[in-house]
């Protein structure tokens, strides 16, 4: 439970600096987003989780 919750918090602070260091330039980024094909972004969802099982795989080594 310890390592979740560790996981947790750290995914938050990585999802919170850039919309503490750059507002502005994030909300421009989300708005890109909407126009975005789904396709397009469930393909960067899958690279992403990829990316994250992956990383998750090599720190349990």
């Amino acid at each position: 439970m310890k390592f979740i919750l560790c996981v947790l918090g750290a995914a938050l602070l990585i999802e919170g600096i850039p919309w503490f260091a750059s507002p502005e330039k994030y909300r421009e980024f989300l708005l890109q987003l909407t126009e975005m094909p789904p396709s397009s972004l469930r393909k960067i969802g899958l690279a992403m989780m990829a990316g994250g099982l992956l990383l998750a795989y090599l720190g349990k080594l």
